[in-house]
């Protein structure tokens, strides 16, 4: 599932949400909470990642968020919780390999999730949007 939105109007220059998300309570460090399809050619212009809630007995220390295309990381480390306190939407810092940010329709997306401090806690709610801008077909 994605969508698309022409950004400017006769310039063919199309940006492609692609949700990624999580409900189920999480506990520790976990790989491929979610995945997408990139239903396009492109090239990755925006990562965007958050986590809707934390607790349990002690909440976490910190809850790092990525997205990989395939096992490469798109960006680095989106720190969703930082000193147990949830900072809401975040956008990561782009890798600045040029070939790690291309896309093509059919790669996959996998979010990963490091969750580390706390006793008993729990994240509920991974989220991760990853934003590329479309390539017209030849």
């Amino acid at each position: 599932m994605s969508n698309y939105i022409d950004m400017a109007a006769g310039t063919g220059i199309d940006i492609v949400c692609i949700p990624l998300t999580d409900g189920a309570s999480r506990t520790t460090v976990t790989a491929d909470v979610a995945k997408a399809i990139c239903p396009c050619k492109g090239t990755v212009v925006a990562v965007s990642a958050w986590v809707d809630t934390i607790g349990g007995t002690t909440k976490p220390t910190d809850v790092d968020l990525t997205v990989e295309k395939g096992t490469t990381d798109l960006h680095t480390a989106i720190a969703a919780v930082g000193s147990s306190t949830n900072a809401g939407p975040q956008m990561g810092a782009l890798s600045t390999t040029a070939a790690t940010l291309r896309v093509a329709a059919g790669d996959i997306f996998h979010l990963d999730a490091s969750i580390t401090g706390g006793a008993s806690m729990t994240v509920v709610g991974i989220h991760a949007h990853v934003f590329v801008a479309r390539e017209a077909s030849s």
